[in-house]
């Protein structure tokens, strides 16, 4: 089984992929019912995106929840991670095995995988240029054939770009942007706003709906990943330091 977390469309894109191949079933931790049983599993993926050199809270809660309220396997599991980035990890690696440890699971084998970039919130943080995020994507095609392969074998590895002052990124500086910069009363909506509903369709964690002038509000249940942001067939949404940085379309790079 395959539990995984997607904001604004990497991951899913990525596991829609990887699953091709691999022929698993796949939770979405946010959308889909969750399991209630995995004692009868050999196999258990976990795949998410890096939020801050970390894994998203909202999917760390939904796991949580899930190893607690359900039967888990009394043998041997084998247990892999996917991390999907624009960049590095950090530390997460370890903050996923020891959240795994508690349930007594080991991590047999991670990976991140680089994306295109989808941030672009905070300032210094921008899209990939067409050709780098074009790049970035053949690459991780190129990759997913070798991956399954080794998961398959039950292989145990560890493939992960932790970058530059990994321990300062995700224990000084995340639970720092965590508390201060993932709010959703940044959100602003302007008068160009159609009332499409795309907002609110993209949003993972349900959080949108409208005021009776058909505009969308934000409740406070916010994943930060910006998918009600990159989603607006206008750009009439804006978040922090998004202003003039555009929004990211997958197509673009494929």
């Amino acid at each position: 089984m395959i539990l995984y977390f997607s904001g604004s469309g990497n991951t899913k894109y990525f596991v829609d992929l990887f699953n091709a191949q691999l022929g698993d079933v796949a939770v979405d931790m946010t959308r889909d019912k969750l399991p209630t049983d995995l004692s009868a599993e050999t196999s258990l993926g976990i795949i998410f995106p890096i939020y801050a050199w970390g894994m998203p809270p909202v999917f760390k809660k939904r796991l949580r929840y899930l190893f607690e309220h359900t039967q888990l396997p009394k043998n041997k599991l084998y247990t892999y991670v996917i991390c999907t980035c624009g960049d590095d990890i950090g530390t997460t690696d370890k903050e996923v095995a020891q959240l795994l440890s508690e349930y007594d699971i080991t991590m047999n084998a991670v990976q991140s995988v680089v994306m295109p970039e989808t941030y672009v919130a905070f300032p210094g943080f921008y899209l990939d240029k067409q050709d780098v995020g074009r790049k970035k994507l053949e690459k991780v095609i190129a990759e997913i054939a070798p991956l399954v392969s080794r998961i398959r074998k039950h292989i145990c590895f560890h493939i992960v770009r932790p970058g530059a002052f990994p321990v300062i990124k995700s224990t000084i500086i995340r639970p720092i942007f965590n508390k201060l910069l993932t709010s959703d009363k940044y959100y602003k909506v302007n008068d160009t706003c159609t009332h499409c509903g795309l907002c609110a369709k993209a949003c993972p964690m349900q959080n949108i709906n409208y005021d009776n002038g058909g505009l969308p509000v934000w409740h406070h249940n916010c994943a930060a990943c910006l998918a009600c942001y990159h989603a607006c067939p206008i750009n009439a949404i804006s978040y922090n330091f998004t202003k003039g940085k555009g929004q990211y379309r997958l197509k673009k790079y494929l």
